[in-house]
């Protein structure tokens, strides 16, 4: 099972990845910005529970699953294997597919083998049910943020990459939350969330690419600011608390079937 690809270039826009979903599909959930971490056992028992009781036929994870995620030799860790595990019994069960935000691009494509999850580009077009939705993370719109856009351009380059993933991990996880504070402290310091989590308004304005004028525009979902938008939901009963997670879903009126992989074009 693999992902359609439709490359569409248009001009200053991105490429644009296609991902439609086949006939049998009933149900699709998006899920994002979980930032799992060994810290937060209760977040990672619900996203685990979650991903094996749903009964859509995909999950597309939207970007920053993971809290920090510095480089592929680290799958084997105590936690990151958890994680894995989780990801590889759902993907034997449906369709699962990850999108890399700025918390986790360095999740690679040894990980997302070793688990049996499909690579989602950023941005994907999701065509599903008779409409389509453009799928991204969201925060190479933040324009405004100058500052970041620059690291983002220097952390995403091959060079800075393979540069980081040659030092030790242990530097790696020092480096990682070291960037994390100073992120931290600057959002912190800063007179509003708009300041640093808001897209650009005219940047994130739905519109069709050159090619596919044709077509009404695809819907936005973008994870940056709706974090993970709610429904529905599911509630897991711990010993102290309730832990609430929240999908976004689509799809039409579910039905009992066999789920089947996306089609290839």
């Amino acid at each position: 099972r693999s992902l359609s690809t439709a490359k569409m270039a248009a001009g200053t826009l991105p490429e644009i990845t296609e991902l439609r979903a086949p006939p049998e599909w009933r149900a699709i959930e998006l899920i994002s910005d979980l930032h799992l971490a060994a810290g937060m056992p209760r977040t990672f028992d619900a996203f685990a529970g979650h991903l094996l009781h749903t009964n859509a036929d995909a999950v597309l994870i939207l970007g920053d699953l993971f809290e920090l995620f510095i480089g592929d030799d680290t799958r084997a860790q105590d936690f990151e294997a958890r994680c894995l595990s989780a990801l590889r019994a759902a993907s034997q069960q449906r369709f699962v597919a990850f999108m890399a935000g700025n918390r986790d691009f360095l999740v690679g494509a040894a990980t997302l083998a070793d688990c049996g999850v499909h690579r989602m580009h950023d941005p994907t077009l999701l065509s599903a049910f008779g409409h389509r939705w453009l799928l991204t993370h969201g925060d190479e719109l933040c324009l405004a943020d100058t500052d970041y856009q620059a690291f983002r351009r220097q952390v995403r380059s091959p060079a800075w990459q393979s540069e980081f993933l040659a030092r030790p991990i242990d530097e790696r996880a020092r480096l990682a939350q070291a960037i994390r504070q100073e992120s931290q402290q600057r959002k912190d310091a800063a007179p509003s969330t708009e300041v640093w989590a808001d897209v650009d308004p005219a940047a994130a304005a739905p519109r069709p690419p050159p090619n596919m004028s044709d077509r009404p525009p695809p819907r936005p979902l973008w994870s940056r600011t709706s974090v993970t938008v709610t429904s529905p939901t599911r509630t897991y009963a711990t010993p102290r608390t309730m832990f609430t997670l929240s999908c976004y879903r689509v799809g039409a009126p579910y039905q009992d079937h066999r789920p089947a992989g996306p089609q290839t074009r």
